[in-house]
């Protein structure tokens, strides 16, 4: 069969985040870890709990595409699974605790198709479950297409033969097959045939001919929430994933053997699944009647949101019937039990996403968001010090260097403005810094070429 392989250039950049610049939100009850090289969630865990279940992978998003770029997008330069896991994402506000919530937020500009991510995370101080928030933007001067996959990736020593995964999805395909798939290609959930080899797709078992598949199902959109888990009963352990089903219609299963052994799972859920280059997924156009790609409208903004939770579980734990929101708590129930034994984790101030208010230390200065903002050749960047003093305002670029120096000198009370010319600079997405004593305060702007 055909094997859909992550590209050994992708594999060891990955892998290389592990050593990058990370943020980190975490409780005392639940940790994330994101690389800002490539927004990557490297880490995720429970406290008391040694074991990080995601892959040398981690989380990664594939932005503005899923699967490989065609020969006239490989001579622009742009990658396999686009380009947001391959640059240096921007840090706009650093871990921060306010009114019961953990927050942080970072963002990126793909250089090349111009389109943006502005990422947020919330996390409350009571619960196990993180909300992220990602906002796309398109920064070209045309209606874009575009397509956004989640691609967590489960790995050892969470990931072994006993790992079940699960699920509620329509009908399904596998991306090795005939595509469009015929009826008889369809499959359901869980029981797939796979290069000629019957499975349950709940489990990665090692009894097969093939090393690697990828098989796609379709969710539906009439449900409000659609959901994934994984559970590893020997470890005590459940991951899981919930979003709106609107947000994110299909879900993706990558599936790997290697010596034999479970070496990685994919829990792909995202708005494409056709894993083709464009030409190939705008020719097919749709499957099963849904739409194999979006559209974003030149300076929109489309939100997209989804919860990742934790939770410790039972040995003899079978696995997972559902997952809900019910009120202000994710609700999941187990696998054929009875009597019914039900995990229920707080998402209720998540639900709003309200981002805590970050104070200026002892409000000594305020800096305002630069205005036009995206910039395109000049924008001008205010500023107000209630003490006169020695003031330094700076311009970052998205790897942290020192681009500018915009302001450094003794500066009076009140209130300030100046002008950036941008001519010179590439397109990107930047930050500036004010400080004055010990006070400082950091916002971001994107510049266009368009």
């Amino acid at each position: 069969m055909n094997k859909i392989c992550i590209p050994l250039g992708i594999a060891l950049l990955l892998t290389s985040t592990l050593s990058a610049q990370t943020v980190s939100l975490d409780n005392g009850i639940v940790q994330m870890e994101i690389s800002l090289t490539g927004g990557i969630i490297t880490e995720l865990g429970l406290f008391g709990v040694d074991i990080n279940p995601l892959h040398e992978y981690g989380h990664f998003l594939c932005f503005d595409r899923w699967g490989p770029s065609s020969p006239e997008d490989k001579a622009l330069g742009i990658p396999f699974h686009g380009e947001a896991s391959k640059i240096t994402w921007t840090l706009n506000q650093e871990s921060s605790f306010d009114q019961g919530q953990h927050y942080t937020e970072m963002s990126c500009l793909l250089p090349i198709v111009n389109l943006g991510m502005n990422r947020k995370i919330y996390l409350n101080d009571n619960t196990s479950v993180f909300k992220v928030v990602e906002e796309i933007t398109n920064h070209t001067d045309s209606l874009k297409v575009f397509n956004l996959v989640q691609h967590p990736t489960l790995g050892a020593p969470f990931l072994d033969e006993t790992t079940i995964v699960d699920t509620q999805v329509d009908s399904g395909f596998s991306q090795s097959g005939n595509l469009p798939p015929a009826s008889e290609d369809v499959i359901t959930w869980p029981q797939t045939v796979v290069d000629g080899d019957s499975t349950d797709l709940r489990y990665l078992n090692v009894d097969h001919s093939w090393q690697s598949a990828v098989v796609t199902f379709i969710l539906d959109e009439k449900e409000e929430y659609r959901w994934v888990t994984a559970v590893n009963p020997s470890l005590n352990l459940m991951l899981g994933y919930i979003w709106p089903a609107s947000d994110y219609p299909w879900l993706n299963l990558w599936l790997r053997l290697d010596n034999n052994a479970p070496f990685a799972r994919g829990l792909e859920f995202g708005s494409t699944g056709l894993h083709k280059t464009w030409p190939e997924l705008l020719g097919m156009e749709q499957i099963f009647g849904r739409k194999l790609y979006e559209e974003i409208g030149v300076n929109d903004t489309i939100v997209k949101t989804y919860f990742a939770f934790m939770s410790k579980i039972p040995s003899d734990y079978k696995g997972v019937e559902s997952v809900t929101i019910d009120g202000e708590k994710i609700r999941v129930e187990e696998y054929d039990m009875e009597p019914e034994r039900v995990i229920e984790l707080a998402i209720r101030d998540t639900l709003t996403g309200i981002e805590p208010t970050v104070h200026e230390e002892n409000e000594a200065l305020i800096l305002g968001q630069n205005y036009p903002n995206p910039v395109h050749q000049e924008t001008s960047i205010s500023y107000t010090l209630s003490h006169e003093g020695r003031v330094t305002l700076e311009l970052f670029n998205a790897t942290g260097q020192l681009v500018q120096t915009l302001v450094n000198g003794f500066r009076v009370a009140g209130d300030h403005i100046v002008s950036l010319h941008a001519s010179g600079l590439p397109a990107g997405i930047y930050s500036y810094r004010l400080r004055a004593g010990n006070s400082q305060s950091q916002k971001k702007m994107i510049l266009s070429n368009n």
